[in-house]
């Protein structure tokens, strides 16, 4: 998938670009162009010419059944059986394989962004001209099945763009829109739907990047970007596809500047407002491990944010090097959390660093005989799945494993 969506979505973005740089550093920027799409052009004529096995064996697998072992031949996977190039050639004998997406996809995408003719994309792969053939027929693309014509051939074009043409806008202003006034559904829903949409993946993440940048600095920014958080930390294969487009360190400096800045005290639910910062606080984490970002990122004002508060939750400290406050903190906690002590927790203990103690608690809690394991799986653990606490388990679980791996 993420294959797919770097050659469909994001390589003519890259190419695009190249052209947009040289056209630039130009003094004939518009006669330039043509000769630039004339160069591309003539690349994928030798490739579709003298690599048209390459190209076959970028159809194969497919939906996870086969894997190319060379020369055209194909196994699959589920069977263990061989696959041959002749399986799926027509039944007139001619080399053209039945249907390519790949061809397909790769010369539609090519074609909307305006690197090649359409006379030169049917001339290297002629099914594009119509969709009436039910070897090529539009239920057979990979790409969602919404085609629209340009210069006389059939290209697939998704969901996101589909729905924007229908509201008379374009791509970018119809996610700009979802991604600041949508409900939580449809912001969902345009992220699945990306998945699939490579012709709108860059047009998604460009929102992504806005609203980050927007709502880290706006009065209502946390309630909005935790929930985009929660729904981006809950997929992986979504924040891959938008690390093709998008600088994710950007994104978690965004996150960062936000946390960093806000006061707690102000906020008039204290539990809301943690369970909301908690979930950009999960985001941030997810992202720092997934991506294995530095310690330090400079935020787009110019301030160094240390990450390590984040990567740190993980670990387990002595009691003695905790300050004199840090440990009455630290024993306010246990009373509430683990010694069961008080009914609930105090919202003037939730103004309090949680983060980078919660380690520390379940690390003191469980070398002390007296605890009973049972109780404490049934009662404190359980605080910590909850919304207000979960964003605490990533530093927990790695401490405890650590600790474990430490002592065998």
């Amino acid at each position: 998938m993420l294959r797919q969506a770097f050659v469909f979505g994001r390589l003519p973005e890259l190419v695009a670009t190249f052209q947009d740089f040289a056209s630039a550093s130009s003094s004939s920027a518009k006669a330039n162009q043509p000769k630039f799409r004339s160069a591309v052009e003539h690349a994928l004529v030798i490739i579709f010419t003298n690599h048209s096995s390459l190209l076959d064996a970028c159809d194969f697998p497919k939906k996870g059944k086969g894997a190319v072992i060379g020369d055209g031949q194909s196994m699959d996977l589920t069977t263990g059986d061989d696959v041959m190039k002749d399986d799926l050639q027509n039944k007139d004998g001619s080399d053209e394989p039945r249907t390519s997406p790949f061809r397909r996809n790769f010369l539609g995408a090519l074609v909307r962004r305006g690197l090649m003719s359409a006379d030169c994309a049917k001339s290297l792969y002629p099914p594009l001209a119509t969709s009436n053939d039910a070897d090529t027929s539009l239920d057979a693309m990979e790409i969602a099945p919404h085609p629209f014509s340009s210069e006389g051939i059939v290209i697939e074009t998704g969901k996101i763009a589909v729905l924007a043409q229908e509201a008379g806008v374009t791509t970018q202003d119809h996610c700009d829109y979802i991604f600041l006034n949508g409900s939580p559904e449809e912001i969902q829903n345009i992220l699945v739907q990306m998945l699939e949409d490579f012709s709108s993946q860059a047009a998604v993440a460009a929102s992504v990047q806005k609203v980050f940048a927007h709502l880290t600095t706006s009065p209502e920014g946390l309630e909005r970007l935790s929930g985009l958080c929660k729904l981006l930390s809950e997929n992986g294969n979504v924040l891959d596809v938008l690390s093709l487009h998008v600088c994710i360190s950007e994104l978690v400096a965004d996150g960062l500047s936000l946390v960093d800045d806000f006061d707690v005290s102000s906020a008039a639910e204290i539990q809301m407002a943690y369970t909301q910062l908690g979930s950009i606080i999960l985001f941030l984490q997810v992202c720092v491990y997934q991506f294995g970002l530095p310690g330090c990122i400079v935020s787009r004002n110019g301030r160094t944010l240390p990450t390590e508060c984040l990567t740190a939750a993980s670990a387990v400290h002595h009691p003695r090097s905790f300050s004199d406050n840090e440990r009455s903190l630290m024993k306010d906690w246990h009373s509430n959390v683990f010694a069961g002590q008080s009914e609930g927790i105090d919202d003037k203990l939730l103004r309090q660093n949680l983060l980078h103690m919660a380690a520390s608690l379940f690390s003191e809690a469980l070398a002390n005989k007296n605890t009973d394991v049972h109780a404490l799986i049934s009662g404190p653990v359980a605080y910590f799945f909850e919304p207000l606490f979960n964003w605490c388990l990533v530093g927990i679980v790695r401490g405890l494993a650590d600790e474990a791996l430490r002592k065998g």
